[in-house]
């Protein structure tokens, strides 16, 4: 890891002036172990970067730090490596930290918009958007044949891909002109299936079981909602006039996090227990 940042700097600017255009800490990941978040931060310091804390110290670690644009980072299932969209070398594609040696690699350089990779559950393949043939798409890619395949086709826009818990199927928002509505695709037949359609749009899920852990924008604000898919019961986990979106979830070890606004409109990182039903 390149550099330490330091807090109490990041303090500072949460109650100084922001000059920054889009300042805050966005997309969380949390670890495998539960003990660190991986994020993209951008500030007057650090201009879209990916960053690890550690949940329990506080303590932060650059994973990099340059001109380009470094964003979306997905931990591996053994905790060890990242992967994370970059538009280094002229185009986003994506590329693979690992922490041991600190050393970068890309595994998807080839040309076309390729972001928002995330690890399959057994480690073997990365699901992610890709604009190389028009609208954004899902895509996998095989470590183990090092080949890419289309998962997605339609003229709709795809974002934000998850996988779902029976570790086959991947969870994703689709934007139909009007708002984002949620969709499952299964990664062997490639079927695709509507989930969930709620007032306003609904993006970044995390499907749990029965459980959808959306963003949702019904209230003209991002608040974040869980859907049980069985009863149709909502249960709302971060609501206020400011927005609150994007979450991760380890059910391993009771966490969730997500962005939060504050009231100069800068996201900031908010992680706490997830209590159980």
């Amino acid at each position: 890891m390149k550099k330490l940042i330091s807090v109490s700097f990041i303090m500072f600017l949460s109650f100084g002036a922001h000059a920054v255009e889009d300042e805050g800490e966005y997309s969380p990941a949390i670890s495998p172990d539960g003990k660190l978040i991986a994020f993209h931060v951008n500030n007057e310091t650090n201009a879209w970067d990916i960053a690890i804390r550690n949940i329990k110290t506080g303590e932060e670690n650059l994973v990099t730090s340059s001109s380009d644009f470094d964003v979306d980072a997905s931990w591996s299932p053994d905790g060890k490596r990242l992967a994370f969209a970059s538009t280094r070398g002229g185009d986003w594609n994506i590329y693979i930290y690992t922490l041991a040696t600190g050393e970068t690699t890309g595994v998807i350089t080839r040309p076309g918009i390729d972001n928002q990779p995330k690890w399959s559950p057994d480690g073997q393949r990365l699901v992610f958007t890709s604009r190389r043939n028009g609208s954004a798409q899902l895509y996998l890619y095989d470590f183990t044949s090092s080949e890419t395949s289309q998962l997605t086709d339609t003229d709709k826009n795809i974002a934000h891909p998850s996988w779902a818990s029976d570790m086959k199927s991947v969870v994703f928002d689709q934007y139909d002109g009007e708002k984002s509505s949620i969709y499952i695709v299964d990664t062997d037949t490639k079927q695709v299936s509507a989930l969930y359609s709620g007032h306003g749009s609904t993006i970044a899920a995390k499907l749990i079981k029965d459980d959808l852990f959306v963003s949702n924008n019904r209230r003209g604000n991002w608040d974040l909602l869980k859907i049980n898919l069985k009863t149709g019961s909502e249960t709302s986990l971060a609501a206020s006039e400011f927005d609150e979106m994007k979450a991760d979830i380890n059910l391993n070890h009771h966490l969730y996090a997500y962005s939060a606004q504050d009231k100069f409109g800068v996201f900031r990182l908010v992680f706490s227990p997830l209590k159980a039903d």
